[in-house]
Order: C-alpha cells, then structure tokens, then sequence
C-alpha cells in the first residue's frame, strides 16, 4: 500500500514542482524575439528609409527602438550654444546641465553672486560655460537650471521596472513656481523653457486638460517652432491621447514626427 502511495505522491510532486516553475517564468522577461516571431508593416529590404525605421514593427516592439535621449540632448545643447552666442564649449555647457546635481548648481549660483571661487567644485572652476555667464553678470540662467534640476526627477524615471509613485503636490507647487517664473523672466529662450517644465510637470501629473492650456497659453502657433516648443507640443499631444482627443493626437503626432527628429520615435509610441 506504501509503494502504491509512494507511486502516486511522486508523479503529483513533479506535476506541482513543473507548475510553480512554468509559473515563475511566465512572470520573468523573456527573451528577444527570434526573426520568425515578428511581422513588418514595412520591408527593411525594400524600403531603405532611416526615417521610416519606427515603423519596422515587431508584435511586442518597435524594431531598434531607441529612446531618443543622446539626440534630445545633442539638440538642446545645440540650442543653449546658440543662445549664448556660440561662446562656451558644447562639453562645458553639458558638463553643467546634464552633469551636475541640485546642489553643485546652487553652488554655482551662490559663485556668481560672491565671486568666490572656492565654492565652485573643482571639475567646474575652468568651465566656460560659467565664465560667460560671470562675464554678462547672468544668475537668470542659474535659477532656470535650478528650477529645471528640481522638476527632473519628477518627469523622469530611473527604473523602467517600477512604476514611479508621483508627488502631485509637488508637482502642482512647481507648476505654479514655473508660470510664476514665465512671467518674470524677459528672456525669450529660458521663458519658453519654464513653460516647457510646467506642460510636462501637468501631463506627468495627469492633469491633461492643464497640460493643453498652459500650451496653448504659452506657445503661439507658428510655421517654424523652436525645438522646445515641438518638445512642448508632444507632451499636448500626449495630454489630447489621454483624453481620449485621439484624431487631435494623431494629427499632432504626425506633425511632430515630420518636423522634431529628436521627438520622432515619441510620437510613433502612442
């Protein structure tokens, strides 16, 4: 009768153990799709169109998706060169935009308004960037670049694997500071930059119909918009898709797909 159970409990044992295994992998990452497990819409073979590379679709993802951010950046440095007359070296103006936290920028601030050198960190006293900015007596740029670092890490997230739990308070309090601060800015260029923080922060924050009449507030509709203005606009597109605007959306996409290279593969993902 102990063999016959025995026979029994082994076979059923297997059977649980298989079970939690197959469990257990069917929650994990799989692997990349093998060349059989895709479709296209179109042919890479045919159609040899850099540009139309989004929409070589597999079932899951968008084929050699990248995520744009090296070439966002690229063109936002682009950007700040040319708005500080093509005098500070591209590397200096990224070594203090995108490579330097909070308080390394409140420490630059607080140097242009002493002269004290010795709060400078020592990677920064030979920068460029900092130096034009001493020359034309500017803090403006500083306080924007604080107020941008501060908004950073509510629009963005470092684990892909973990839904981000949002701040909304915050983030209502930074949008107010940023049309406060739209306001009392004169400078073109960093006025449109506030209100690029403040849309984002609104569709971030899920307040969508905001996020769309900040833009339409701040932004004038014109042939030729600026780089922040296209990055302004993908944020109302987005804001108009999770309205359920989905004609508006696409529409709005369309555009930004055709115009803002570093937005293309964006406005392919909705």
């Amino acid at each position: 009768m102990k063999k016959r159970s025995l026979k029994i409990f082994i076979p059923v044992l297997i059977s649980i153990a298989l079970f939690v295994l197959a469990s257990k992998k069917t929650r994990s990452c799989g692997p990349e799709l093998a060349p059989d497990d895709y479709y296209t819409i179109f042919d890479k073979s045919i159609f040899k169109l850099p540009d139309l590379q989004p929409f070589f679709l597999s079932e899951n993802t968008f084929a050699d998706q990248k995520d744009g951010s090296e070439e966002s950046e690229t063109d936002n440095l682009k950007q700040w060169l040319k708005f500080l007359n093509g005098v500070p070296s591209l590397d200096h103006i990224e070594d203090v935009i995108y490579k330097t936290d909070q308080d390394e920028l409140k420490k630059i601030r607080q140097y242009l308004i002493s002269g004290d050198i010795s709060l400078l960190p020592s990677k920064l006293k030979d920068n460029s960037f900092i130096k034009y900015l001493e020359s034309i007596k500017s803090k403006g740029v500083m306080d924007y670049l604080i107020y941008a670092k501060q908004c950073e890490p509510e629009v963005t997230s470092g684990n892909y694997w973990e839904e981000k739990k949002k701040d909304t308070v915050l983030m209502h309090n930074l949008i107010k500071t940023g049309i406060m601060k739209y306001h009392s800015t004169k400078s073109r260029f960093i006025k449109d930059r506030y209100a690029y923080q403040a849309v984002r922060l609104a569709h971030y924050s899920g307040q969508y119909k905001i996020a769309i009449d900040l833009y339409n507030r701040f932004f004038k509709e014109k042939k030729d918009l600026s780089l922040i203005q296209y990055w302004s606009l993908a944020h109302k597109a987005g804001a108009q898709h999770s309205l359920g605007k989905l004609a508006e959306a696409n529409l709005t996409f369309a555009h930004i797909f055709d115009k803002c290279r570093s937005r293309k593969d964006n406005a392919c993902l909705v």
